[in-house]
């Protein structure tokens, strides 16, 4: 039993690191927003880590990110376009929602520990090399056609 309430303490100390990372509710997200993630340097396709499935889709079609290794994360991700040698992100997905980057829009600070997460292709994605972005800055490739 005192193993069992050990664990439970490592989850609730997990969650509550990994909130403090998201900006406070109601407010846009920084420019470097989230953290590692989608407008930083540091984020990087991580195939070991996550993936997308299907890897090819149309615009308005729904996906599933895979995360390797279930760990509390930030509810929203990143869908980026690559524009010449770099990804600039276009919209911010969660689960059965989207909304276009620079939208004025409350980021909720919930946090998911699904190992699949079901997200939505916006309908007027351009087609082209894309990828998806974890609040961790761990990206998976998507093509969208």
């Amino acid at each position: 039993m005192g193993r069992r309430v050990d664990a439970r303490w490592a989850i609730v100390i997990g969650l509550f690191v990994a909130s403090c990372a998201q900006p406070p509710l109601g407010q846009q997200p920084p420019d470097d927003w989230p953290p590692g993630g989608p407008n930083s340097h540091r984020a990087v396709l991580a195939p070991d880590r996550v993936r997308v499935e299907p890897p090819e889709v149309r615009a308005g079609d729904v996906v599933e990110l895979h995360v390797a290794e279930p760990t509390a994360r930030g509810r929203a991700y990143a869908l980026e376009r690559r524009e010449g040698d770099g990804w600039e992100v276009h919209y911010y997905l969660d689960e059965g929602t989207w909304w276009y980057a620079g939208a004025d829009v409350a980021i909720t600070d919930d946090i998911v520990t699904d190992p699949v997460v079901r997200l939505p292709i916006p309908g007027d994605a351009a087609g082209g090399r894309h990828r998806i972005c974890t609040t961790e800055g761990e990206c998976a490739p998507v093509t969208i056609r």
